[in-house]
């Protein structure tokens, strides 16, 4: 690949994360990445280097091909790819609530999710709880339900800045069969 000038921005401040669907501790870290870039190169909707010290890809000719409805080319501004493995946390940021409560109390934890996921500090993984500001009581991260799709994962793809979350059905086939497992797209809203 080589280095593309940036997309301006524009775009809808909307991420859209593909994570491996089922449990996330059942899942070790295995070296798709590249098949699935490979892939979305193959078909022109990767075309180069966005940010080369991140590691960032830029959308490529046929951007556009990913989404199953009409978009403005790109679709997407730049797309990252995560497979390490040490799970985190997505989305990692939320500009709405994520509505998650203690399952002790029924307290907001909101808050402190967001707390946890900007502490520069905070080592969050596969073990991280979130202890309730309320009545003390902890529950795993992994375990978090509220009213946004949440993950920890080792593996994920995030089309950055889209202008539409519904991706193309045989896109979305063709990258499962690359990664080996079924994806679940969560939405982060900026």
């Amino acid at each position: 690949m080589t280095t593309t000038e940036r997309v301006p921005r524009g775009f809808a401040e909307t991420n859209l994360y593909l994570v491996p669907a089922g449990q996330w501790e059942a899942l070790q870290p295995r070296l798709v990445s590249q098949r699935v870039t490979g892939y979305l190169e193959s078909r022109g909707i990767l075309g180069g280097v966005y940010d080369a010290e991140l590691g960032w890809l830029s959308p490529g000719e046929h951007a556009r091909e990913l989404f199953s409805e009409s978009v403005d080319h790109p679709g997407f501004e730049y797309l990252i790819v995560y497979e390490h493995g040490v799970a985190q946390f997505v989305p990692n940021a939320h500009t709405g609530r994520f509505g998650i409560h203690c399952k002790a109390c029924g307290a907001s934890q909101d808050e402190a999710l967001h707390a946890l996921l900007l502490d520069p500090d905070a080592n969050v993984e596969a073990g991280t709880r979130l202890a309730c500001e309320a009545c003390g009581a902890s529950q795993p991260l992994s375990g978090l339900h509220g009213k946004v799709e949440m993950a920890m994962t080792c593996f994920y793809l995030n089309f950055c800045n889209v202008s539409s979350t519904r991706l193309a059905p045989d896109i979305l086939r063709d990258l499962e069969a690359r990664v080996g497992a079924g994806l679940r797209l969560i939405v982060e809203r900026l």
